[in-house]
Order: C-alpha cells, then sequence, then structure tokens
C-alpha cells in the first residue's frame, strides 16, 4: 500500500522490483458496450515501462488461443517475443497477426491512381512481414500467420472473435512519422 498517484506508484514498483507483467483490470461494459479503462489502467497502457495485461470481467482463465497482431516495429517485436514466450508457457496456439492497410476512404475518389497505390504497399509490406517473422525463434509453438487487409482495429477484432482468442498481446507504439497517422491509436481502439 503506497500513497500517491496511482500510475506513478504502479510504474515505479514495477520498475524496482523489475517484474515482468503488470496485470489490471479493465472496467465494466455499459450497456453491452466496449469495456471502459479506468483512468489509471489507461494511463498506464500508453506509459508504463513494463508490459501491461488488461484482463476484462468475466475473462476466462483457461487461455487456449493467444493472438499477437504486429506492423513490424519495435513494439510490435517486443510484444510478439512475450506472445511467443506466453504461448510456449501455456501451450497455447500462437496466431501472428499483420493488417496491411488501405488508403483511408477520401482517397477511393482518386481511382486507379489509389488502388495502384495499395497494390504497391502490400506488395513492399508482404516481404517485410516475412523477414520480420525470421527474426523469432518460434519452436515448442504451434503457430501461424494470418494477413487481412483493412483497417487494423478492425480485422484484429475479427480475426481474435474468429479464433476465439483468450489473449491478445500487442505492443501499444507502432509506426511512426506518416505510417502512424494514417493507422491511428490502433491498441486504444482495440
Amino acid at each position: 500500500v503506497d500513497n500517491g498517484v496511482p500510475f506513478d506508484q504502479i510504474d515505479k514498483h514495477a520498475t524496482e522490483r523489475d517484474v515482468n507483467v503488470i496485470i489490471m483490470g479493465a472496467g465494466e461494459s455499459t450497456d453491452g458496450g466496449p469495456f471502459r479503462l479506468g483512468t489509471a489502467v489507461a494511463r498506464i497502457s500508453r506509459k508504463a515501462t513494463k508490459p501491461v495485461w488488461i484482463v476484462k470481467p468475466g475473462a476466462s482463465p483457461q487461455i487456449n488461443q493467444v493472438l499477437c497482431p504486429v506492423d513490424c516495429s519495435k513494439s510490435s517485436g517486443r510484444a510478439l517475443k512475450n506472445a511467443i514466450h506466453l504461448s510456449r508457457k501455456l501451450r497455447a496456439e500462437l496466431t501472428v497477426l499483420t493488417v496491411v492497410q488501405g488508403l483511408p476512404d477520401y482517397y477511393e475518389r482518386f481511382g486507379e491512381i489509389a488502388a495502384g497505390a495499395e497494390e504497391a504497399s502490400a506488395q513492399e509490406q508482404l516481404p517485410q512481414f516475412e523477414q520480420f517473422l525470421g527474426d523469432f525463434d518460434f519452436h515448442d509453438v504451434s503457430w501461424n500467420k494470418v494477413i487481412r487487409y483493412g483497417k487494423p482495429y478492425r480485422e484484429i477484432l475479427a480475426v481474435a472473435n474468429e479464433t476465439k482468442s483468450g489473449l491478445l498481446v500487442m505492443g501499444s507504439v507502432g509506426r511512426t512519422g506518416l505510417s502512424r497517422i494514417l493507422m491511428g491509436g490502433v491498441a486504444r481502439r482495440v
């Protein structure tokens, strides 16, 4: 028990004790809507120096499926490393997902130019995804990769539902610059 700002105290104690993960509960859903994070949980999930595991109310303790969406950034690499470790320890199947995002809807009016730009982006991202995966040790882990096209947060939620994933492991900060602006706060939206 300590006094002070919850975020500061939790982050301080996690760093001092060199914890592997901070586990916190999510708030309740309202009227069947999305789960809301409390102020401390939201801040910790964005700024903590350690990985944060947010548990939804009523979540099943048995985890057979783990989903790890990646965008080939350092942050998603750290998430994948943790997802592999957790999958191995839990003996859960791991799905590694990448989403090739199209241009925002307002670019549709450019027709063939936009379609060509999307195709070029996809052709660039797929080899990058393969190379990214080659840097990880998946021994003793049953895993598969999934490539989707669309809005990242929507595809992540769709794959989580399709695979009945009991655990979603993702980086909270991904790409920077224009890619980050186009992607928005994917982790926050998920």
